[in-house]
């Protein structure tokens, strides 16, 4: 697997879920990069982040809009 292919697999895989987040009861999503840090929990169409707005990573906020603007409401 090359660089490129871990890329496309990272950034499909956001488009897919923000896509298709509502068909699934329930998710979780985690940054992993340093540590295990809990960036979203949804649960039945509430989106809720145990982080302030600023501190949600951009990579989030650009890969999910959809989630994104579920949860800043």
């Amino acid at each position: 697997m090359t660089p490129l292919d871990i890329g496309n697999n990272f950034y499909g895989n956001m488009q897919m879920l923000n896509k298709n987040f509502r068909m699934f009861d329930s998710i979780e999503v985690f940054d992993t990069s340093d540590s295990i840090l809990p960036i979203c929990h949804l649960s039945k169409g509430e989106a809720y982040s145990p982080l302030q707005n600023v501190d949600i990573p951009l990579w989030f906020k650009e890969g999910m809009p959809e989630l994104y603007s579920l949860l800043i409401r």
